[in-house]
Protein backbone atom coordinates (compact mmCIF):
# COMPACT_ATOMS: atom_id res chain seq x y z
CA UNK A 1 0.00 0.00 0.00
CA UNK A 2 2.89 2.38 0.69
CA UNK A 3 4.17 1.92 -2.86
CA UNK A 4 0.72 2.69 -4.19
CA UNK A 5 0.47 5.87 -2.12
CA UNK A 6 3.79 7.18 -3.46
CA UNK A 7 2.71 7.02 -7.14
CA UNK A 8 3.14 10.18 -9.18
CA UNK A 9 1.35 11.86 -12.06
CA UNK A 10 4.49 13.37 -13.57
CA UNK A 11 3.23 12.94 -17.12
CA UNK A 12 0.52 15.48 -16.26
CA UNK A 13 2.98 18.02 -15.00
CA UNK A 14 2.80 17.49 -11.28
CA UNK A 15 2.52 15.16 -8.32
CA UNK A 16 -0.87 13.92 -7.18
CA UNK A 17 -0.73 13.39 -3.44
CA UNK A 18 -2.91 10.36 -2.70
CA UNK A 19 -2.46 10.80 1.03
CA UNK A 20 -4.07 14.22 0.77
CA UNK A 21 -6.84 12.76 -1.39
CA UNK A 22 -7.56 10.10 1.23
CA UNK A 23 -7.48 12.68 3.99
CA UNK A 24 -9.85 14.89 2.01
CA UNK A 25 -12.22 11.94 1.59
CA UNK A 26 -11.97 11.15 5.30
CA UNK A 27 -12.80 14.74 6.25
CA UNK A 28 -15.72 14.74 3.83
CA UNK A 29 -17.03 11.52 5.41
CA UNK A 30 -16.81 13.11 8.87
CA UNK A 31 -18.55 16.25 7.65
CA UNK A 32 -21.34 14.28 5.96
CA UNK A 33 -21.43 11.66 8.77
CA UNK A 34 -21.03 8.76 6.32
CA UNK A 35 -18.11 6.78 7.72
CA UNK A 36 -17.08 3.47 6.23
CA UNK A 37 -17.90 1.73 9.50
CA UNK A 38 -21.65 2.01 8.93
CA UNK A 39 -21.30 -0.37 5.97
CA UNK A 40 -18.95 -2.90 7.55
CA UNK A 41 -19.69 -2.84 11.30
CA UNK A 42 -22.21 -5.70 11.15
CA UNK A 43 -19.48 -8.00 9.83
CA UNK A 44 -16.87 -6.70 12.26
CA UNK A 45 -19.17 -7.43 15.23
CA UNK A 46 -19.60 -11.01 14.05
CA UNK A 47 -15.84 -11.51 13.68
CA UNK A 48 -15.16 -10.02 17.12
CA UNK A 49 -17.70 -12.35 18.68
CA UNK A 50 -15.61 -15.40 17.70
CA UNK A 51 -12.10 -13.92 18.08
CA UNK A 52 -11.55 -13.42 14.34
CA UNK A 53 -11.02 -9.69 14.90
CA UNK A 54 -8.96 -7.93 17.54
CA UNK A 55 -11.02 -6.91 20.54
CA UNK A 56 -11.15 -3.28 21.60
CA UNK A 57 -8.78 -2.29 24.40
CA UNK A 58 -11.75 -0.80 26.23
CA UNK A 59 -13.67 -4.12 26.24
CA UNK A 60 -14.40 -5.53 29.73
CA UNK A 61 -12.07 -8.31 30.83
CA UNK A 62 -14.95 -10.69 31.47
CA UNK A 63 -16.10 -10.24 27.88
CA UNK A 64 -12.63 -10.95 26.51
CA UNK A 65 -12.27 -14.02 28.71
CA UNK A 66 -15.69 -15.30 27.69
CA UNK A 67 -14.90 -14.95 23.98
CA UNK A 68 -11.48 -16.62 24.33
CA UNK A 69 -12.87 -19.46 26.46
CA UNK A 70 -15.83 -20.17 24.16
CA UNK A 71 -13.56 -20.05 21.12
CA UNK A 72 -11.15 -22.56 22.68
CA UNK A 73 -14.03 -24.84 23.68
CA UNK A 74 -15.64 -24.82 20.23
CA UNK A 75 -12.36 -25.41 18.40
CA UNK A 76 -11.39 -28.22 20.78
CA UNK A 77 -14.70 -29.99 20.17
CA UNK A 78 -14.29 -29.43 16.43
CA UNK A 79 -10.80 -30.96 16.52
CA UNK A 80 -12.03 -33.93 18.58
CA UNK A 81 -14.88 -34.76 16.24
CA UNK A 82 -12.60 -34.41 13.20
CA UNK A 83 -9.98 -36.70 14.74
CA UNK A 84 -12.59 -39.32 15.67
CA UNK A 85 -14.01 -39.24 12.14
CA UNK A 86 -10.55 -39.78 10.65
CA UNK A 87 -10.04 -42.79 12.92
CA UNK A 88 -13.46 -44.15 11.91
CA UNK A 89 -12.62 -43.63 8.24
CA UNK A 90 -9.53 -45.80 8.59
CA UNK A 91 -11.60 -48.74 9.88
CA UNK A 92 -14.68 -48.27 7.66
CA UNK A 93 -15.98 -51.77 6.74
CA UNK A 94 -17.37 -50.82 3.32
CA UNK A 95 -17.61 -48.03 0.76
CA UNK A 96 -20.95 -46.69 2.06
CA UNK A 97 -19.59 -46.19 5.58
CA UNK A 98 -16.36 -44.67 4.25
CA UNK A 99 -18.33 -42.18 2.14
CA UNK A 100 -20.52 -41.22 5.10
CA UNK A 101 -17.47 -40.58 7.31
CA UNK A 102 -15.59 -38.68 4.59
CA UNK A 103 -18.48 -36.32 3.79
CA UNK A 104 -18.92 -35.18 7.40
CA UNK A 105 -15.13 -35.02 7.87
CA UNK A 106 -14.85 -32.58 4.94
CA UNK A 107 -17.53 -30.39 6.49
CA UNK A 108 -15.84 -30.20 9.87
CA UNK A 109 -12.35 -29.77 8.39
CA UNK A 110 -13.35 -26.81 6.19
CA UNK A 111 -15.11 -25.02 9.05
CA UNK A 112 -12.16 -25.61 11.39
CA UNK A 113 -9.62 -24.32 8.86
CA UNK A 114 -11.67 -21.18 8.09
CA UNK A 115 -11.97 -20.26 11.77
CA UNK A 116 -8.32 -20.92 12.61
CA UNK A 117 -7.11 -19.18 9.44
CA UNK A 118 -9.02 -15.97 10.15
CA UNK A 119 -7.87 -15.95 13.78
CA UNK A 120 -4.26 -16.60 12.71
CA UNK A 121 -4.20 -13.83 10.08
CA UNK A 122 -6.27 -11.35 12.05
CA UNK A 123 -3.78 -8.50 11.54
CA UNK A 124 -3.74 -9.07 7.78
CA UNK A 125 -7.54 -9.10 7.81
CA UNK A 126 -7.68 -5.75 9.63
CA UNK A 127 -5.15 -4.28 7.19
CA UNK A 128 -7.21 -5.60 4.27
CA UNK A 129 -10.35 -3.89 5.55
CA UNK A 130 -8.28 -0.73 5.99
CA UNK A 131 -7.40 -0.86 2.28
CA UNK A 132 -11.08 -1.14 1.41
CA UNK A 133 -11.74 1.86 3.64
CA UNK A 134 -9.10 3.82 1.70
CA UNK A 135 -10.92 2.94 -1.53
CA UNK A 136 -14.11 4.33 -0.02
CA UNK A 137 -12.44 7.61 0.97
CA UNK A 138 -10.98 7.98 -2.53
CA UNK A 139 -14.43 7.45 -4.02
CA UNK A 140 -15.81 10.12 -1.69
CA UNK A 141 -13.08 12.49 -2.84
CA UNK A 142 -14.21 11.91 -6.45
CA UNK A 143 -17.77 12.98 -5.58
CA UNK A 144 -18.17 16.64 -6.56
CA UNK A 145 -21.93 17.05 -6.86
CA UNK A 146 -24.94 15.98 -4.83
CA UNK A 147 -25.85 13.57 -7.62
CA UNK A 148 -22.43 11.88 -7.42
CA UNK A 149 -22.62 11.64 -3.64
CA UNK A 150 -26.15 10.21 -3.83
CA UNK A 151 -25.03 7.61 -6.36
CA UNK A 152 -22.12 6.51 -4.17
CA UNK A 153 -24.32 6.16 -1.10
CA UNK A 154 -26.90 4.19 -3.08
CA UNK A 155 -24.24 1.77 -4.28
CA UNK A 156 -22.73 1.29 -0.82
CA UNK A 157 -26.11 0.98 0.90
CA UNK A 158 -27.19 -1.61 -1.67
CA UNK A 159 -24.01 -3.61 -0.96
CA UNK A 160 -24.59 -3.37 2.78
CA UNK A 161 -28.22 -4.51 2.47
CA UNK A 162 -27.16 -7.47 0.33
CA UNK A 163 -24.52 -8.38 2.90
CA UNK A 164 -26.97 -8.12 5.81
CA UNK A 165 -29.58 -10.20 3.98
CA UNK A 166 -27.00 -12.86 3.16
CA UNK A 167 -25.80 -12.84 6.78
CA UNK A 168 -29.27 -13.49 8.18
CA UNK A 169 -30.17 -16.12 5.60
CA UNK A 170 -26.84 -17.92 5.91
CA UNK A 171 -26.75 -17.90 9.72
CA UNK A 172 -30.33 -19.15 10.02
CA UNK A 173 -30.02 -21.68 7.20
CA UNK A 174 -26.72 -23.26 8.27
CA UNK A 175 -27.64 -23.30 11.98
CA UNK A 176 -30.98 -24.92 11.18
CA UNK A 177 -29.27 -27.56 9.03
CA UNK A 178 -26.74 -28.45 11.74
CA UNK A 179 -29.36 -28.61 14.51
CA UNK A 180 -31.68 -30.65 12.30
CA UNK A 181 -28.90 -33.12 11.53
CA UNK A 182 -27.90 -33.42 15.19
CA UNK A 183 -31.52 -34.00 16.30
CA UNK A 184 -32.01 -36.89 13.87
CA UNK A 185 -30.65 -39.54 16.31
CA UNK A 186 -33.07 -38.35 19.00
CA UNK A 187 -35.94 -38.51 16.52
CA UNK A 188 -34.95 -42.04 15.49
CA UNK A 189 -34.77 -42.98 19.18
CA UNK A 190 -38.28 -41.62 19.66
CA UNK A 191 -39.50 -43.61 16.65
CA UNK A 192 -38.00 -46.80 18.09
CA UNK A 193 -39.70 -46.15 21.43
CA UNK A 194 -43.04 -46.10 19.63
CA UNK A 195 -42.28 -49.58 18.31
CA UNK A 196 -40.45 -51.16 21.24
CA UNK A 197 -39.16 -49.40 24.36
CA UNK A 198 -36.33 -51.90 24.78
CA UNK A 199 -35.04 -51.07 21.28
CA UNK A 200 -35.02 -47.34 22.12
CA UNK A 201 -33.10 -47.93 25.36
CA UNK A 202 -30.38 -49.91 23.56
CA UNK A 203 -30.03 -47.40 20.69
CA UNK A 204 -26.91 -45.21 20.95
CA UNK A 205 -26.82 -43.52 17.55
CA UNK A 206 -24.71 -40.38 17.22
CA UNK A 207 -25.24 -37.53 14.71
CA UNK A 208 -21.97 -38.40 12.91
CA UNK A 209 -20.25 -41.74 12.44
CA UNK A 210 -17.07 -41.55 14.45
CA UNK A 211 -14.65 -43.62 16.47
CA UNK A 212 -14.95 -43.51 20.25
CA UNK A 213 -12.66 -45.07 22.89
CA UNK A 214 -15.44 -44.96 25.48
CA UNK A 215 -18.32 -47.30 26.20
CA UNK A 216 -21.37 -45.62 24.66
CA UNK A 217 -23.80 -48.00 26.35
CA UNK A 218 -23.45 -45.88 29.48
CA UNK A 219 -25.94 -43.03 29.34
CA UNK A 220 -23.64 -40.36 30.77
CA UNK A 221 -20.80 -41.25 28.36
CA UNK A 222 -23.18 -41.20 25.42
CA UNK A 223 -24.44 -37.79 26.55
CA UNK A 224 -20.88 -36.37 26.72
CA UNK A 225 -19.94 -37.69 23.28
CA UNK A 226 -23.22 -36.47 21.82
CA UNK A 227 -22.59 -32.99 23.28
CA UNK A 228 -19.04 -32.92 21.87
CA UNK A 229 -20.37 -33.78 18.41
CA UNK A 230 -23.05 -31.08 18.60
CA UNK A 231 -20.56 -28.41 19.75
CA UNK A 232 -17.98 -29.56 17.19
CA UNK A 233 -20.44 -29.38 14.31
CA UNK A 234 -21.65 -25.96 15.50
CA UNK A 235 -18.01 -24.83 15.60
CA UNK A 236 -17.50 -25.87 11.97
CA UNK A 237 -20.67 -24.00 10.99
CA UNK A 238 -19.50 -20.88 12.88
CA UNK A 239 -16.17 -20.94 11.05
CA UNK A 240 -17.83 -21.31 7.67
CA UNK A 241 -20.51 -18.70 8.39
CA UNK A 242 -18.05 -16.06 9.62
CA UNK A 243 -15.58 -16.57 6.78
CA UNK A 244 -18.29 -16.64 4.08
CA UNK A 245 -19.93 -13.45 5.36
CA UNK A 246 -16.55 -11.71 5.64
CA UNK A 247 -15.44 -12.73 2.14
CA UNK A 248 -18.72 -11.92 0.40
CA UNK A 249 -19.09 -8.59 2.22
CA UNK A 250 -15.69 -7.49 0.91
CA UNK A 251 -16.52 -8.61 -2.62
CA UNK A 252 -19.93 -6.87 -2.51
CA UNK A 253 -18.30 -3.65 -1.27
CA UNK A 254 -15.65 -3.70 -3.98
CA UNK A 255 -18.36 -4.34 -6.59
CA UNK A 256 -20.09 -1.20 -5.32
CA UNK A 257 -16.80 0.70 -5.62
CA UNK A 258 -16.25 -0.51 -9.19
CA UNK A 259 -19.84 0.33 -10.10
CA UNK A 260 -19.41 3.87 -8.78
CA UNK A 261 -16.05 4.23 -10.55
CA UNK A 262 -17.79 3.39 -13.84
CA UNK A 263 -20.51 5.90 -13.06
CA UNK A 264 -18.07 8.70 -12.18
CA UNK A 265 -15.94 8.14 -15.28
CA UNK A 266 -18.72 8.34 -17.86
CA UNK A 267 -19.52 11.81 -19.19
CA UNK A 268 -23.17 12.33 -18.21
CA UNK A 269 -23.74 14.59 -21.24
CA UNK A 270 -22.24 12.03 -23.62
CA UNK A 271 -24.78 11.30 -26.32
CA UNK A 272 -27.49 13.34 -24.57
CA UNK A 273 -29.31 15.64 -27.07
CA UNK A 274 -30.74 17.86 -24.31
CA UNK A 275 -27.32 18.95 -23.06
CA UNK A 276 -26.88 22.72 -23.35
CA UNK A 277 -23.79 24.42 -24.72
CA UNK A 278 -23.00 25.87 -21.28
CA UNK A 279 -22.94 22.36 -19.81
CA UNK A 280 -20.60 21.18 -22.53
CA UNK A 281 -18.17 24.00 -21.74
CA UNK A 282 -17.53 22.42 -18.35
CA UNK A 283 -15.46 19.74 -20.09
CA UNK A 284 -12.27 21.77 -19.81
CA UNK A 285 -8.78 20.31 -19.78
CA UNK A 286 -8.48 20.87 -16.02
CA UNK A 287 -11.84 19.19 -15.34
CA UNK A 288 -11.06 16.12 -17.47
CA UNK A 289 -7.53 15.86 -16.08
CA UNK A 290 -8.68 15.97 -12.45
CA UNK A 291 -11.44 13.46 -13.08
CA UNK A 292 -9.11 11.02 -14.82
CA UNK A 293 -6.37 11.36 -12.20
CA UNK A 294 -8.79 10.76 -9.33
CA UNK A 295 -10.42 7.87 -11.14
CA UNK A 296 -7.05 6.34 -11.99
CA UNK A 297 -5.90 6.41 -8.39
CA UNK A 298 -9.23 5.09 -7.19
CA UNK A 299 -8.86 2.24 -9.69
CA UNK A 300 -5.27 1.62 -8.57
CA UNK A 301 -6.43 1.45 -4.94
CA UNK A 302 -9.09 -1.11 -5.92
CA UNK A 303 -6.49 -3.22 -7.76
CA UNK A 304 -4.15 -3.04 -4.75
CA UNK A 305 -7.00 -4.16 -2.48
CA UNK A 306 -7.89 -7.06 -4.79
CA UNK A 307 -4.26 -8.20 -4.85
CA UNK A 308 -4.22 -8.30 -1.04
CA UNK A 309 -7.62 -10.03 -0.94
CA UNK A 310 -6.36 -12.64 -3.38
CA UNK A 311 -3.21 -13.30 -1.35
CA UNK A 312 -5.15 -13.74 1.88
CA UNK A 313 -8.18 -15.73 0.70
CA UNK A 314 -6.79 -17.86 -2.13
CA UNK A 315 -5.56 -20.80 0.06
CA UNK A 316 -8.89 -21.13 1.86
CA UNK A 317 -10.88 -20.76 -1.36
CA UNK A 318 -8.81 -23.58 -2.88
CA UNK A 319 -9.78 -25.82 0.04
CA UNK A 320 -13.38 -24.62 -0.36
CA UNK A 321 -13.53 -25.58 -4.05
CA UNK A 322 -11.90 -28.98 -3.47
CA UNK A 323 -14.11 -29.57 -0.43
CA UNK A 324 -17.29 -28.61 -2.28
CA UNK A 325 -16.52 -31.09 -5.06
CA UNK A 326 -15.83 -33.79 -2.47
CA UNK A 327 -18.93 -33.05 -0.39
CA UNK A 328 -21.27 -32.87 -3.38
CA UNK A 329 -19.80 -36.06 -4.77
CA UNK A 330 -19.99 -38.03 -1.53
CA UNK A 331 -23.38 -36.82 -0.28
CA UNK A 332 -25.06 -37.23 -3.70
CA UNK A 333 -23.65 -40.78 -3.76
CA UNK A 334 -25.23 -41.43 -0.35
CA UNK A 335 -28.59 -40.09 -1.54
CA UNK A 336 -28.53 -42.19 -4.70
CA UNK A 337 -27.62 -45.41 -2.87
CA UNK A 338 -29.94 -45.01 0.14
CA UNK A 339 -32.97 -47.29 0.02
CA UNK A 340 -36.06 -45.64 1.46
CA UNK A 341 -38.46 -48.62 1.77
CA UNK A 342 -41.16 -46.27 3.09
CA UNK A 343 -39.35 -45.78 6.41
CA UNK A 344 -39.90 -42.26 7.80
CA UNK A 345 -36.42 -42.34 9.39
CA UNK A 346 -34.75 -42.83 6.02
CA UNK A 347 -36.94 -40.13 4.48
CA UNK A 348 -35.73 -37.66 7.12
CA UNK A 349 -32.13 -38.77 6.55
CA UNK A 350 -32.49 -38.12 2.80
CA UNK A 351 -34.09 -34.73 3.50
CA UNK A 352 -31.11 -33.79 5.71
CA UNK A 353 -28.72 -34.80 2.92
CA UNK A 354 -30.68 -32.76 0.39
CA UNK A 355 -30.40 -29.74 2.73
CA UNK A 356 -26.67 -30.41 2.95
CA UNK A 357 -26.26 -30.52 -0.84
CA UNK A 358 -28.45 -27.43 -1.28
CA UNK A 359 -26.32 -25.40 1.15
CA UNK A 360 -23.16 -26.42 -0.73
CA UNK A 361 -24.74 -25.34 -4.02
CA UNK A 362 -25.84 -21.99 -2.55
CA UNK A 363 -22.47 -21.33 -0.91
CA UNK A 364 -20.40 -21.93 -4.04
CA UNK A 365 -22.91 -20.07 -6.23
CA UNK A 366 -22.68 -16.92 -4.08
CA UNK A 367 -18.87 -16.97 -4.25
CA UNK A 368 -18.83 -17.46 -8.01
CA UNK A 369 -21.68 -15.05 -8.79
CA UNK A 370 -20.22 -12.03 -6.99
CA UNK A 371 -16.67 -12.80 -8.19
CA UNK A 372 -18.02 -12.98 -11.74
CA UNK A 373 -19.87 -9.69 -11.27
CA UNK A 374 -16.68 -8.09 -9.97
CA UNK A 375 -14.79 -9.24 -13.07
CA UNK A 376 -17.48 -7.81 -15.37
CA UNK A 377 -17.46 -4.42 -13.61
CA UNK A 378 -13.67 -4.35 -13.70
CA UNK A 379 -13.61 -4.86 -17.46
CA UNK A 380 -16.29 -2.20 -17.90
CA UNK A 381 -13.90 0.45 -16.52
CA UNK A 382 -12.13 0.48 -19.90
CA UNK A 383 -15.33 1.41 -21.76
CA UNK A 384 -16.28 3.96 -19.12
CA UNK A 385 -12.86 5.64 -19.45
CA UNK A 386 -13.30 5.92 -23.20
CA UNK A 387 -16.71 7.55 -22.61
CA UNK A 388 -15.35 10.11 -20.14
CA UNK A 389 -15.71 12.97 -22.63
CA UNK A 390 -11.97 13.47 -23.11
CA UNK A 391 -12.39 13.96 -26.88
CA UNK A 392 -14.87 16.84 -26.33
CA UNK A 393 -12.83 18.91 -23.88
CA UNK A 394 -12.23 22.58 -24.61
CA UNK A 395 -8.57 23.72 -24.68
CA UNK A 396 -6.58 26.60 -26.06
CA UNK A 397 -5.38 26.13 -29.62
CA UNK A 398 -1.75 26.85 -28.75
CA UNK A 399 -1.65 24.09 -26.13
CA UNK A 400 -3.87 21.68 -28.06
CA UNK A 401 -1.24 19.12 -29.06
CA UNK A 402 0.53 18.77 -25.69
CA UNK A 403 -2.69 18.75 -23.66
CA UNK A 404 -4.39 16.18 -25.85
CA UNK A 405 -1.26 14.03 -25.76
CA UNK A 406 -1.13 14.05 -21.95
CA UNK A 407 -4.83 13.27 -21.62
CA UNK A 408 -4.58 10.59 -24.30
CA UNK A 409 -1.70 8.97 -22.41
CA UNK A 410 -3.73 8.89 -19.21
CA UNK A 411 -6.81 7.48 -20.96
CA UNK A 412 -4.74 4.72 -22.57
CA UNK A 413 -3.06 3.90 -19.26
CA UNK A 414 -6.38 3.43 -17.44
CA UNK A 415 -7.90 1.45 -20.32
CA UNK A 416 -4.92 -0.91 -20.63
CA UNK A 417 -4.91 -1.66 -16.90
CA UNK A 418 -8.68 -2.12 -16.86
CA UNK A 419 -8.56 -4.66 -19.70
CA UNK A 420 -6.65 -7.05 -17.45
CA UNK A 421 -9.14 -9.39 -15.82
CA UNK A 422 -9.62 -8.77 -12.10
CA UNK A 423 -10.26 -12.27 -10.81
CA UNK A 424 -10.42 -14.12 -7.53
CA UNK A 425 -9.02 -17.62 -7.54
CA UNK A 426 -9.07 -20.70 -5.38
CA UNK A 427 -5.43 -21.70 -5.42
CA UNK A 428 -3.67 -22.31 -8.75
CA UNK A 429 -6.51 -24.22 -10.38
CA UNK A 430 -9.86 -22.47 -9.81
CA UNK A 431 -11.01 -19.05 -11.01
CA UNK A 432 -14.17 -18.05 -9.16
CA UNK A 433 -16.77 -17.51 -11.87
CA UNK A 434 -20.11 -18.90 -13.00
CA UNK A 435 -18.24 -21.06 -15.51
CA UNK A 436 -16.25 -22.59 -12.65
CA UNK A 437 -19.48 -23.16 -10.73
CA UNK A 438 -20.95 -25.17 -13.61
CA UNK A 439 -17.71 -27.13 -13.97
CA UNK A 440 -17.51 -27.96 -10.26
CA UNK A 441 -21.12 -29.12 -10.04
CA UNK A 442 -20.73 -31.20 -13.20
CA UNK A 443 -17.52 -32.79 -11.91
CA UNK A 444 -19.10 -33.59 -8.53
CA UNK A 445 -22.02 -35.48 -10.06
CA UNK A 446 -19.71 -37.25 -12.51
CA UNK A 447 -17.54 -38.49 -9.65
CA UNK A 448 -20.58 -39.59 -7.64
CA UNK A 449 -21.77 -41.63 -10.64
CA UNK A 450 -18.36 -43.30 -10.80
CA UNK A 451 -18.54 -44.04 -7.07
CA UNK A 452 -21.97 -45.58 -7.55
CA UNK A 453 -20.64 -47.88 -10.26
CA UNK A 454 -17.73 -48.89 -8.03
CA UNK A 455 -20.10 -49.53 -5.14
CA UNK A 456 -22.37 -51.65 -7.32
CA UNK A 457 -19.47 -53.92 -8.20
Amino acid sequence: MEAFIEMEGSHLGGRYDIRKAMEAGRKKSEKLDVSFGQYFDHTKRLLKLFRMWELDASSPKWQSMLIVTSTAMFLTCNFMIGFSEMMKLRTAPDLANAVSCASSLWLHLIGFVKWVYLAWRVRDVIQLVGQLEDCYYLSLEISETDEDYSQLQNQMNAARKSSVRFSYVWIIGVTYGIIHWCLNPLFFKWRLSRIDVSLAMSDRTLPYKSWSPWDLTRVEVYGYVYLIQVLGSLASSIGSIAYDIFFLTLVMMICAQLSYLNYSLVDKSHGCPTTTSSEKKTLTFAFIRNKLIRSKNHHDAILAFLTSLQNITSPVMFLQCIGTIGILCLVSFEVMTLKLKGDIANVIRVWSMVEYIGSCFAQLFCFCYYADQMTTLGLKVSDSTYSSGWESMTIDEQDSASYRKSIGFLVREIMVRAQRHVQLTGGPFYVLSLRTYRAVVSAAFSYSAVLREVGAE
